[in-house]
Formats: C-alpha cells, structure tokens, sequence
C-alpha cells in the first residue's frame, strides 16, 4: 500500500503540472466578465489543492521507512458488503436522475441528509443543519459569485 501510494502521489503532481501548464490552451479569456472571476479560476484552485494533497501523500509516505513492517489492517474492507456499495451508487444514481424535476436545492438536500444516514449519522440536529448550510453556501457559490443558473425543478426553488 505504501508503494502505491508514493506511485499516485507522484503521478497526481506530475498531471497537476500537466494540466497547468495546459489550461492556458484549453480555457480562453474572455473579452468582458461580469463578476471578477474568469473561467480558469476554479480549475486553477482545483488544481492548487490536488497539488497541495499529493504532495501531503507523498511526504508522509517518503516519511516511512521502507523496510518497515506495516500491519494494515483490511479486515474493515473485506468486511463491507457489496450492498452498502450498489446503495451508494444507487443514491448517486437517483441524484442524477431527480436532479432536473427536482431541482438543486431539494435534490441535493434529499441526496446529502441519504448519504448522511447512510453514513450512520444518526444526530437529528446534524441531519438538518449540514445539508441546508452545505446546500447554502454551494447555491450562493455558484448562483451569486458565478452566476451559473442551477435547476429549478418543477417547484417554485
């Protein structure tokens, strides 16, 4: 496992610095904006924080030492069953079919408080206060600051 991750962290800079060196080509520049932001704003930011995590990888893993023994234990894995699995991808699934009747804000508050109960959170308070702050601060992002118009759905939000 070690290995493997010294392969991707290595692997994850090296297309960081590829997909940099490349955006210039890819996004053009537009001849007016009307917010401050330009198109290669957030992959420039995605970019950053990949770059800053695989790195982060990749030390804490040139950290260990080689010839240590490391005793992992995968019991965890092997344990999961493949229905918690294809319940995952099935909420991932509806998500993606219900998200143009709808809309953004039910939908994701729908498919983030499944997810949450299916990550055994079972706090009523927790259940009901991260996905409308999440779902919040992801429909100003994208609503107020880009201007990217999100699916009303068939109800009125």
């Amino acid at each position: 496992m070690q290995k493997n991750n010294k392969v991707i962290g290595f692997l994850l800079i090296i297309l960081c610095c590829v997909t940099w060196l490349s955006l210039p080509r890819l996004i053009a520049k537009p001849v007016f904006a009307l917010t401050g932001f330009s198109a290669s704003v957030f992959p420039k930011f995605s970019l950053i924080l990949l770059l800053i995590l695989s790195t982060m990888l990749l030390v804490t893993n040139l950290k260990k030492k080689n010839n240590e023994n490391i005793t992992e234990n995968n019991s965890e894995f092997k344990n999961q069953s493949i229905g918690r699995v294809i319940l995952g991808l099935t909420i991932i699934m509806s998500y993606v079919f219900l998200f143009q009747y709808l809309g953004f804000i039910l939908g994701t508050l729908f498919v983030m408080i499944c997810f949450m109960w299916f990550f055994r959170v079972r706090n009523l308070l927790l259940l009901i206060f991260i996905p409308l702050l999440t779902t919040a601060l992801v429909y100003i992002f994208f609503e107020i600051f880009l201007k990217v118009q999100l699916p009303d759905g068939i109800f009125i939000f």
